[in-house]
């Protein structure tokens, strides 16, 4: 066992070398990858993995392996990121700084960060389950609840946290068109069958 540990830490020590590179440091440390802000509902972005995933366990991925790993298993049957994006731009919702971050904290498979209006910043975060979905948002409730002006809703197994900088009147109004539009959402394809229990 000992030298099966010792190979793969040799065979790792590759990759830990390049994230010594100064240029290298700013995406190991990041926890969000830049996407193309969307200008339309018919030009919502479709975020493709910025690199090849990796077979890697995930305690041994870079950033961009795990961008990259959520981005390539998004969970099918339920409200999608591009799906609500282009819903929201439909009720002129104007959509800017549009970033994928990562899930895995917060019990998600892939989430995107957005902002909007004035300082009102927005997740859309799939999950492979309503049930996970609905974990996943308390569990980010109970880890942010010192956070002022932050809510999350949820549509089946899609969550949208809307946190809002700048209270004001017109900051009001465009959240309740934001919700409005967010459950509207259908769901696309089916939801992967659980595994089966066993005993």
């Amino acid at each position: 066992m000992k030298r099966a540990a010792v190979v793969a830490m040799v065979a790792l020590a590759p990759a830990c070398s390049k994230s010594g590179d100064p240029s290298a440091v700013g995406s190991a440390t990041a926890t969000t990858a830049s996407v193309a802000p969307a200008t339309s509902a018919s030009t919502a972005p479709s975020v493709e993995p910025a690199v090849a995933v990796s077979a890697t366990p995930t305690a041994y991925m870079s950033i961009s392996e795990r961008f990259a790993s959520e981005a390539e298993k998004r969970p099918t049957g339920v409200p999608r990121v591009e799906d609500v994006m282009a819903a929201l731009e439909k009720q002129g919702v104007r959509l800017r700084e549009i970033k994928q971050h990562l899930g895995s904290p917060f019990q998600a498979a892939y989430c995107m960060g957005l902002q909007t209006g004035d300082d009102v910043h927005m997740s859309i975060c799939e999950y492979r389950s309503e049930k996970a979905a609905i974990d996943g948002r308390q569990t980010s409730l109970d880890a942010l609840k010192m956070v002022p002006a932050r809510q999350i809703a949820r549509n089946g197994g899609t969550t949208l946290t809307i946190r809002v900088g700048n209270p004001s009147p017109a900051n009001e109004a465009l959240v309740k068109t934001i919700l409005k539009a967010f459950e509207g959402v259908k769901p696309t394809g089916r939801l992967a069958p659980p595994s089966p229990v066993t005993h």
